[in-house]
């Protein structure tokens, strides 16, 4: 799963950028990444979730670029994403990566013929909600565990909050307070990412206004998902590994930063001292993976 992960990046790089050192970059990237690799060693649900949502966002980019897109499109999305929920309930997320592509696909249009009339964008709700159904059914267990904790058939989130409901020592039952306590949650998964992933974050912010600058759309349609699984998995509590299936994101932007660093630095300077920063620049990222190799993240 991990290595079809690192080739569906690759092929997501492809589709977007139509350069393949940005596809190897980004792949390197994830490939050589710390949270990644240790993860693809044991049995968990992350590494499959963390496949699904890039299936997802595979579909997602082909619709996105296709001049007329066809029902087939669009039932290809609503099938990866309904998938992406039916493996771990946070893939759903990717829904906000399709709905941006949605809209700049359709952007010339009114806002109410791009969701509210528009046949194709119901077809891809209407097969989400089928998955929906479809989990309750095959899962039971794992529906009430992650929707509905009441037994109940709609979701219900309240649960998410449990671990911000403990103030100054008591438990506390206002709905308020716990919402600002799980607010203190997306500070834990910066601190995360930056402790195990500082080359890649680094290179993420570097590439992020790069890519805002050059190319808006793209910008959108690839920071969504990562803004929106942020902020949906600070809510869920405070375990490293829930940050995952954000990775290959952070380093589909940051191959697309590197790229361009590389670009300028060669303009600037010359081939020579570009790849020979280069070097460095890997030999700390292999030095950060060998040295942090005894830490766990599960």
């Amino acid at each position: 799963m991990a290595v079809f992960s690192i080739y569906l990046l690759y092929k997501i790089c492809e589709k977007l950028f139509n350069n393949k050192w940005i596809s190897l970059l980004a792949s390197f990237l994830l490939s050589s990444s710390l949270m990644f690799v240790q993860m693809s060693h044991f049995a968990k649900v992350w590494m499959p979730q963390l496949m699904v949502v890039l299936i997802a966002f595979y579909f997602i980019v082909i619709l996105y670029q296709l001049e007329a897109a066809k029902a087939k499109n669009y039932i290809l999305v609503g099938l990866a994403i309904g998938l992406a929920l039916g493996t771990h309930v946070i893939g759903v997320l990717i829904y906000i990566s399709f709905a941006v592509a949605h809209y700049l696909k359709n952007s010339s249009q009114k806002f109410k013929d791009i969701f509210f009339t528009n046949k194709y964008f119901w077809l891809v709700n209407l097969i989400i909600v089928f998955f929906y159904f479809l989990t309750l059914f095959l899962n039971p267990r794992g529906f009430h565990n992650y929707i509905n904790r009441d037994g109940g058939i709609l979701p219900n989130f309240n649960f998410l909050f449990e671990s911000a409901a403990v103030v100054n020592g008591s438990a506390n039952n206002n709905l308020f307070l716990k919402v600002v306590g799980s607010f203190r949650n997306f500070g834990y998964y910066a601190n995360t990412l930056i402790e195990f992933e500082p080359i890649l974050v680094l290179l993420f912010i570097a590439g992020a206004f790069i890519l805002f600058l050059k190319e808006r759309k793209k910008f959108y349609l690839i920071t969504s998902f990562i803004l929106i699984y942020y902020i949906g998995v600070s809510f869920a509590g405070l375990i490293s590994y829930y940050i995952l299936p954000i990775i290959p994101f952070l380093a589909l932007i940051a191959g697309y930063g590197a790229y361009h660093l590389y670009e300028k630095i060669k303009a600037k300077i010359n081939q020579p001292a570009a790849l020979t920063i280069i070097f460095f620049v890997l030999k700390i990222i292999f030095n950060k993976i060998y040295t942090l190799t005894t830490y766990q993240i599960y």
